[in-house]
């Protein structure tokens, strides 16, 4: 029930269900010491033993940098708080740290009645309340948000880095592609219409989603394209819309 979470920001696109995946502790069973979190617009496209693998310690979450801590980052900034801003697409949950201090939903509902939530939604708490307790990864290796491929390549270039891309995030952040999401696309990926929109490497980027929704029963593949196709007719009209506005 979300309702427990009453009081924290929501808005219509980020309900109050989001702030469950800061206490998967009280839900899973006590014998899981450990847990992977991911969004629903990633997939994963290789083994991630090694994620699942990384050293918690007393960490209680394991996050990828946002794009803004990249940038930070590449420009060597010293002392930086925007290098503590942690995407929450990806966690690695310390489920058994998060049990023995007691943090429930109400440690919460009290952080916030004493500070002002910002604009972050869950990712507020992960990266105020949480700041140092959150042990920091990569995104080009397991949080690869399609719209920062460039900045990453940067980085990667400038530190002789060889970046994993093993969970592909499909952000529309920075994203220059010319769609937002995969399914956004299914003209291209599912009906074979001839590419006249996208480069290679968005191309290469975008088609495991498809690869992977292919392996769906007939009856979610149809679910998927009729929601793409009304989100389409949906932007079409308030495109009409705005335009008549102006």
């Amino acid at each position: 029930d979300s309702k427990a979470f009453s009081g924290l920001k929501v808005v219509k696109k980020y309900p109050l269900l989001l702030y469950y995946k800061l206490v998967p502790h009280l839900i899973l069973p006590n014998n899981i010491d450990k847990a992977l979190f991911f969004d629903v617009d990633m997939v994963c496209v290789g083994n991630i033993k090694s994620l699942y693998d990384v050293e918690m310690g007393d960490y209680y979450f394991a996050m990828c940098y946002g794009i803004d801590s990249i940038k930070a980052l590449q420009s060597d900034e010293k002392n930086s708080q925007i290098k503590k801003i942690h995407n929450s697409g990806t966690v690695l949950i310390n489920l058994k740290a998060l049990r023995e201090n007691n943090i429930t939903i109400q440690t919460y509902l009290d952080y916030a009645k004493k500070h002002e939530q910002k604009g972050l939604f869950e990712e507020y708490f992960f990266n105020y309340m949480h700041h140092d307790k959150i042990l920091s990864l990569m995104p080009f290796d397991y949080n690869f948000n399609i719209g920062g491929r460039r900045l990453y390549s940067a980085y990667c270039k400038k530190y002789n880095i060889e970046p994993k891309k093993l969970i592909l995030h499909y952000m529309p952040f920075f994203n220059d592609s010319p769609i937002k999401k995969p399914w956004d696309a299914y003209e291209y990926f599912y009906y074979g219409k001839s590419n006249d929109i996208f480069d290679q490497e968005i191309w290469e980027l975008y088609k495991p989603w498809w690869d992977y929704a292919k392996e769906l029963s007939s009856w979610v593949v149809l679910s998927i394209l009729q929601k793409a196709q009304n989100n389409k007719i949906n932007n079409s009209i308030k495109n009409i819309n705005d335009d008549r506005e102006k």
